[in-house]
This record gives structure tokens, C-alpha cells and sequence, in this order.
């Protein structure tokens, strides 16, 4: 029997976190086994000197509020990695 994989990528990350607004509620509410494991994967990705570039991909077809749109996404990700204190 073949499994299928899925494979996550920049882009499915910053879509889910653009189009979901309670996404950091949600993580503060999951085990602390999760939140650690997420911050440190947001983290990583924060320190990836390109992903600033795969946030603006993903949200250029907001137009005029992209800039917008790529601010927002910026500020959930910090928010989700300041989860790392609490």
C-alpha cells in the first residue's frame, strides 16, 4: 500500500495564518508539547533570510492592501513565536 505524505510548505503556512485570524488563540489553547514544537518551526522560518519573500508571494494577490495583508501576517507570526514565554 503507497502512503501519500503530505508536505508542508512557506506558502501553506503563511495562507493558514493570513486567512485565520484565531490561529494564535487556538495554539495558546493546545498542549505544550505543540506550542513548543510550532514556535520553534515559526522560528526557524523567521530566520530564513528568504521568507519574507514567500510571505509577499503569498499575499500579492491582495493588491493594493498587500503590503497590508504581508504586515498582518508578520505580526500573527511573532505572535505565535511570543507564545514561547507563556
Amino acid at each position: 500500500m503507497c502512503r501519500r505524505v503530505a508536505r508542508t510548505t512557506h506558502y501553506d503556512i503563511v495562507v493558514l495564518v493570513n486567512g485565520r485570524p484565531e490561529v494564535v488563540q487556538e495554539l495558546v489553547e493546545q498542549p505544550f508539547e505543540l506550542r513548543q514544537y510550532v514556535v520553534s518551526e515559526i522560528s526557524a522560518l523567521q530566520a530564513d533570510p528568504y521568507f519574507s519573500y514567500a510571505i509577499q508571494d503569498a499575499v500579492r494577490g491582495y493588491g493594493s492592501v498587500a503590503v497590508e495583508r504581508a504586515a498582518t501576517v508578520e505580526a500573527r507570526l511573532a505572535e505565535i513565536v511570543a507564545i514561547r514565554s507563556s
